[in-house]
């Protein structure tokens, strides 16, 4: 199905298979994962809550601060 214009849904969309791309929301819910290619992007414009967060590395132009520990299996380098 192609639309040449909005697609307004007042309840749940149910999609069984196939691909979602260019999507503009203001709250996406999962109960599963969320997943994509090893160039996708997520940006985020508030904070993350996650039990476990497991990534290859971490840039920060900013502060990265924690209430609890911050662990590291590999080297952890930091510039001042």
């Amino acid at each position: 199905m192609t639309l040449g214009r909005d697609l307004t849904i007042g309840r749940n969309l149910i999609i069984n298979a196939g691909t979602i791309s260019n999507v503009s929301t203001t709250h996406i819910t999962a109960s599963g994962n969320i997943s994509g290619s090893s160039t996708s992007t997520l940006t985020l414009g508030g904070d993350i809550t996650a039990n476990d967060l497991i990534v290859n590395q971490i840039t920060a132009s900013q502060n990265i601060s924690s209430s609890g520990t911050i662990q590291s299996t590999g080297n952890m380098y930091i510039n001042t």
